[in-house]
């Protein structure tokens, strides 16, 4: 899994995309993963804030580390680890679509 060497603030999310690997024309091209036909694209959580999903508008926190999610496609900010040159995305809270059922309720 990826670690961070920061912590975002407030109701922020840090999502790990995760990218495919395409060819076209002989050329390797890596892309986010998208879903389906749906502008929406995955990745593993990799932080949160510490005032993600405390608003009194949620029911409950709707993921936490580790879990894979489904945000919208040109959602949040892309962002590089100073350290390690990895590429992350900032999500708000409420823009997490989904989350990958691992078989809690």
């Amino acid at each position: 899994m990826s670690q961070l060497n920061w912590k975002p603030s407030g109701w922020r999310v840090v999502v790990d995309p995760e990218y495919s690997k395409t060819t076209d024309w002989g050329l390797e091209i890596i892309q986010p993963d998208r879903t389906g036909i749906a502008a929406t694209t995955k990745g593993k959580v990799v932080a949160m804030g510490d005032a993600c999903y405390k608003d009194n508008r949620y029911h409950g926190v709707w993921c936490k580390v580790g879990d894979v999610v489904l945000y919208a496609r040109y959602g949040g900010v892309i962002i590089e680890d100073p350290d390690t040159k990895k590429k992350y995305v900032v999500l708000n809270d409420e823009d997490i679509l989904g989350r990958y059922n691992d078989g809690r309720s």
